[in-house]
């Protein structure tokens, strides 16, 4: 049985430094690219229910759109320290590829201006950025003909 749980706590540990971790300047570099690639990132967490409804949407929206240069990232804001349970609803919602979680949830109200100052904090939020420029921003939860509507003209 130790070896059980010695082998189980080795794997979470080494499985959730592998996640991709961000902090608000991981995120500003990534948005700043000047690359002709359209990154979108939607900001979400497993316990909020728009958010967990717009996820089939979000990854209809890259399947189709794979072959071009984009670029998705899902932010969940869930605590770290929950982050191998978030990492298993990823999986079960088969969006894992996507998957980055933000090490500064526990406290947004230190970053959310940063990252869009008309952010009110709720959730979910989609943002979209083209050669380092904001190019859209939603509070509200997104369905796949808003998504390609937004993108249209970033996705040729």
């Amino acid at each position: 049985m130790r070896t059980f749980v010695f082998v189980l706590f080795s794997w979470a540990i080494a499985f959730s430094q592998s996640l991709e971790k961000w902090d608000y300047k991981r995120l500003n570099y990534v948005t700043s690219s000047d690359s002709d690639t359209l990154y979108v990132v939607n900001f979400w967490a497993t316990w909020c229910k728009p958010c967990v409804e717009e996820l089939p949407d979000l990854k209809e929206f890259y399947q189709h759109h794979q072959d071009k240069k984009l670029r998705l990232f899902l932010v969940s804001l869930d605590a770290v320290k929950d982050s191998l349970r978030t990492l298993q609803f990823a999986k079960n919602k088969a969006i894992e590829p996507f998957l980055v979680l933000w090490q500064e949830a526990q406290k947004p109200t230190t970053w959310i201006n940063q990252v869009e100052k008309t952010w009110s904090g709720s959730i979910p939020v989609t943002l979209m950025y083209y050669k380092g420029k904001k190019v859209f921003f939603t509070e509200s939860q997104l369905d796949t003909e808003t998504l390609q509507t937004a993108s249209q003209k970033f996705l040729k």
